[in-house]
């Protein structure tokens, strides 16, 4: 039983939309202004702070597009893959080297990355027409294990004039951009708008920025806009005939082929729109965390792509946030819990950052007990259990456009049911009579 029934479309229904929407905005908005470089807070029962910085939210903004690349591929054509790791480490070191060696921007790098890694996941899709399931994950879990390997190969880690160029190996790279705002940007403005919120303006600073970072404010920008824009590609490829060819396929891949669907063209298309989304997702690694190392691109990244992609919510958009955010955040605040010793619920505990890995197994695996669609399958319940939206009723007309059902109010005054009755049985008789004589005529011909 919903508290709240609104009617599809209705006043009441746009007006909710609406409002959640500008909350939502609201709430993105104010994140960099929230945050500053890093946010501490006591947990009410725990002992100890905890800290949340400006680059964990980066870093899940950057993970979020590479579970949404992946959801395109495991939640809407029903493939798996272990590799996706592979892909975002290609992505992160091109736009890597190409900004530290070759002076180009972040957004510049694109144009190689896009079409590379979309390249290569087409390749690397060609063995998904003849394997699936657990042999197409052993497959692709190779590419998660020589990543590392392979970026530390001699002819990648120094090339060029004097090997000025190139992966640099075990020392890995440090792009270390800045992006100061342009003039346009209203920072100021942005922090007085939120400090000046009744009630709750003291959690953004005091004065001009506080102690905010205009240059880090205006990276969360630049990822949010990237971010945005993928989305925004992934919901519009899933709605086109891209996309319902990739759902057929997961639902019924013999069913699919049957009804016309070219399969080995959309599942090799698949994996090249995931590793395409991959990519960007290193690229916002890149450029919001700087510092590129070989280690981080291996299998365990790969499986934690897996684990956002569960926790989330297989299939569904909102759930690629929610697992980026799990798994940046969960591992993080598990190992500060770890390492300050503290107690949670009597438990005494003393270890480093172990346990972080130990928690987000018992998080996945309560998840998948309570909630086994991922934690989008509970929110999706709540909110039908505070909104229920219910269809447009139907309006009661027949194909030749005659009302059937009339609306009391539409009754001319001094009309009984009597009076109604009459009017529509005789719109029948009429509807009768135009038979008759359309039979008539054809039996004079």
């Amino acid at each position: 039983m919903s508290l709240i029934t609104v009617t599809r479309n209705s006043t009441e229904h746009r007006t909710i939309q609406i409002v959640g929407w500008a909350i939502a905005a609201l709430v993105i908005l104010a994140v960099p202004f929230f945050f500053d470089e890093t946010w501490v807070f006591s947990p009410p029962g725990v002992v100890g702070d905890y800290t949340i910085g400006m680059s964990q939210i980066l870093l899940a903004m950057a993970w979020a597009v590479a579970v949404l690349g992946l959801n395109l591929l495991i939640g809407f054509s029903g493939q798996i893959s272990l590799g996706h790791s592979f892909f975002v480490g290609i992505g992160a070191y091109t736009a890597g080297i190409l900004m530290l060696d070759y002076d180009w921007g972040f957004l510049a790098t694109l144009i190689v990355i896009v079409p590379a890694c979309f390249l290569l996941g087409m390749i690397v899709g060609i063995p998904a027409l003849r394997i699936k399931g657990l042999y197409l994950a052993l497959v692709t879990l190779v590419l998660s294990v020589i990543f590392p390997t392979l970026v530390r190969l001699d002819w990648l880690a120094s090339f060029g004039p004097d090997g000025a160029y190139g992966t640099r190996g075990s020392n890995g790279l440090n792009v270390g951009a800045s992006y100061e705002p342009p003039g346009w940007f209203p920072v100021d403005g942005l922090s007085n708008l939120f400090q000046g919120i009744p009630l709750i303006g003291g959690i953004f600073g005091e004065g001009e920025l506080g102690r905010r970072s205009p240059e880090r404010i205006w990276t969360y920008f630049l990822a949010l806009l990237i971010v945005l824009v993928m989305f925004w590609v992934a919901h519009n490829v899933i709605r086109s005939r891209v996309g319902r060819a990739f759902i057929a396929i997961r639902d019924n891949e013999t069913g699919a082929a049957v009804s016309g669907v070219n399969v080995p063209l959309y599942k090799t298309l698949a994996f090249g729109l995931s590793s395409a989304f991959a990519g960007v997702g290193g690229m916002m690694y890149a450029f919001t965390i700087g510092a590129l190392a070989p280690d981080v691109f291996g299998l365990n990244l790969a499986i934690f792509f897996i684990v956002g992609l569960v926790l989330g919510g297989v299939a569904t958009f909102p759930g690629a946030i929610i697992g980026g955010l799990a798994i940046v955040l969960i591992p993080e605040l598990s190992s500060q819990w770890a390492t300050q010793n503290t107690s949670l619920a009597g438990l005494q505990v003393t270890g480093d950052r172990p346990y972080a890995g130990v928690l987000l197994g018992l998080f996945l695996i309560i998840v998948t007990f309570v909630l086994p669609g991922g934690i989008m399958a509970g929110v999706t319940r709540l909110k039908k259990a505070v909104l229920k939206v219910v269809p447009v009723p139907p309006s009661g007309v027949d194909a030749r456009g005659v009302e059937l059902t009339e609306d009391p109010d539409d009754l001319a005054e001094g009309d009984d049911h009597e009076t109604r009755g009459e009017r529509v049985l005789g719109t029948e008789d009429d509807h009768v009579d135009d038979h008759v004589r359309a039979g008539e005529q054809t039996t004079g011909a």
